[in-house]
């Protein structure tokens, strides 16, 4: 049995996790990808929309309440989305494809201004570094805006 807080969406990584038997394909059904990072490669057609809004860490918490897939690609980075979520997140290597209207949360974590730029920082974990965490929604549609 599941002992993670994914909500169903395998996004726990529990060992056997009864979650991933409601993967179709490798993809989730009808929840949010977390991701770290974001391509042109994870659309499924050009031309297309993709819009961003940030978000507040509660509005994220409420978003993958209901169950997310990780695609969290550092084991560090998944360690720190974990304590400030509050509930485990994993990390993986998915490959994100996302289809219209399918919302996920992409995170961005940069070096507070305190942190020079040649200070040697980029070789040190991140989780011993002191940071800002943005959460943004991306949504892709397969339709273009008006005017454009």
């Amino acid at each position: 049995m599941c002992e993670g807080s994914c909500g169903g969406s395998g996004g726990c990584g529990c060992e056997g996790c009864e979650c991933a038997a409601e993967k179709h394909e490798g993809q989730p059904k009808s929840y949010i990808w977390l991701m770290s990072e974001f391509s042109l490669g994870m659309l499924p057609a050009l031309p297309g929309n993709v819009a961003l809004y940030e978000m507040t860490l509660d509005e994220v918490k409420e978003s993958l309440s209901q169950g997310f897939e990780s695609a969290i690609r550092r084991e560090d980075l998944a360690h720190i989305l974990s304590k400030h979520l509050g509930f485990h997140v994993h990390f993986s290597n998915l490959d994100v494809k996302l289809s219209s209207g399918m919302p996920a949360i992409l995170v961005r974590i940069e070096k507070s201004q305190d942190v020079g730029q040649n200070d040697g920082m980029s070789s040190i974990p991140i989780e011993h570094y002191p940071r800002v965490i943005r959460f943004f929604k991306l949504i892709y549609t397969d339709t273009l805006p008006i005017g454009i």
